[in-house]
């Protein structure tokens, strides 16, 4: 039986049934109960979930589904030798996670109407990004999955709000996803190593990438948009200002050469990503040609 505590001044239900916290659960103990196949690498000195603590919470938006959690977990091992023996020395894995939930990234490249696959630009947004010490970051659009949205839904809000652009969800590609289907990573590191030795099952991962693992919950999907423009409106989107008042945001859209665009998101993981992610599905001809 787990023990979950809170501290004071955080609401413990409503992390409780809060979706980021829910999902990062279920993920979790889906992942320890895979310990209980003879061929996973931990099944001799299984680790067991034993206690969460809610140390800090913040919560806003519609029903305050949006928010952070900082979670302290004790997920600690029975400490057992290969033949089953107490040694008295459980191992302990790391238990500190900050709980954000799921987001998206769109990678959107813009051709000016009459031009070739050469004019094409990469749209790119700056605005003050505080915990990267920025008030002009570079990066891709990307947003929070809410409790009511869709990842692809999300994809197609986030465009309309940073840029103007108005894109409709089947108009983007979900590139995570077309890299799953296209060859199924393995679900972990000594599957990989060890052929021989597979577990029953897989971690239930999803098809996303996450951004920091070793602190972090947020898991992102990938999407991928084109479009062609009138020359007059692909030359008024640079320098647009944009963003969504009650939000705070204050967003300058910025249109880079699409071969510049790895220099220009350097700094930024999630588009760094979708980049790479673009050109490797490009080259092997698994997005639409343009």
């Amino acid at each position: 039986m787990v023990t979950v505590t809170a501290a004071s001044g955080v609401d413990k239900s409503h992390v409780q049934k809060w979706g980021p916290y829910t999902r990062w659960l279920a993920n979790l103990n889906a992942a320890l109960k895979l310990q209980d196949d003879k061929s996973h690498k931990f099944h001799d000195d299984p680790y067991v979930l034993e206690t969460i603590d809610f140390k800090a919470a913040t919560f806003w938006g519609d029903n305050n589904q949006s928010g952070f959690v900082y979670v302290a977990a004790t997920i600690k091992s029975k400490g057992l030798d290969k033949d089953g023996k107490p040694t008295g020395k459980p191992k302990v894995l790391p238990g500190s996670v900050f709980l954000r939930g799921d987001s998206v990234v769109i990678m959107i490249v813009v051709r000016p109407q009459g031009g070739s696959e050469k004019d094409d630009h990469v749209l790119m947004t700056a605005q003050p990004r505080v915990p990267a010490g920025s008030l002009a970051f570079a990066e891709f659009p990307a947003g929070m999955v809410d409790g009511k949205s869709t990842f692809a839904g999300t994809a197609a809000d986030e465009i309309k709000q940073e840029t103007g652009l108005e894109i409709i969800g089947s108009d983007l590609e979900k590139m995570s996803e077309i890299a799953f289907r296209a060859k199924k990573p393995a679900a972990h590191a000594w599957q990989a190593l060890n052929a021989t030795s597979t577990p029953a099952s897989d971690e239930n991962l999803g098809n996303a990438f996450y951004l920091s693992p070793g602190g972090c919950d947020e898991s992102m999907q990938a999407f991928y948009a084109f479009k062609t423009l009138p020359k007059d409106k692909f030359a008024q989107l640079n320098g647009k200002e944009t963003g969504v008042a009650r939000e705070n945001e204050r967003i300058t859209v910025k249109l880079v050469p699409l071969a510049d665009a790895f220099f220009e998101c350097g700094r930024d993981a999630k588009s760094l990503t979708a980049l790479a992610l673009y050109q490797n599905l490009k080259a092997k001809g698994l997005l639409k040609k343009r």
